[in-house]
């Protein structure tokens, strides 16, 4: 599947060598195998990921545990925490970089 993801970059041209990339993910499967493949994949093109989640905390509960779930990939390889939480309004965004 990392290799349909792959040919589907390339096809498309989707980025430059070096290039810095805002990953949005949510902590659903989609987001999180998006994530995955493109840590993998990143080498190839010499991607800067960064992984961008936005808790707006209209699901209670779920929406809070979703954030924290994203939060704890920092655990898992090489994400580590580098600005977070900021707050505007009502929405709460977590920057994690890879």
């Amino acid at each position: 599947m990392v290799d349909r993801v792959a040919q589907f970059i390339a096809r498309h041209r989707m980025f430059e060598p070096g290039q810095r990339v805002g990953v949005a993910v949510s902590g659903g499967a989609d987001s999180v195998f998006l994530l995955h493949a493109l840590r993998e994949l990143a080498p190839r093109w010499d991607l800067r990921l960064s992984v961008i989640h936005v808790e707006h905390g209209i699901r209670g509960p779920a929406s809070l545990a979703d954030a924290e779930f994203v939060g704890l990939y920092k655990f898992f390889g090489t994400l580590s925490t580098v600005v977070g939480p900021i707050e505007s309004g009502l929405t709460t965004c977590s920057y994690v970089k890879c």
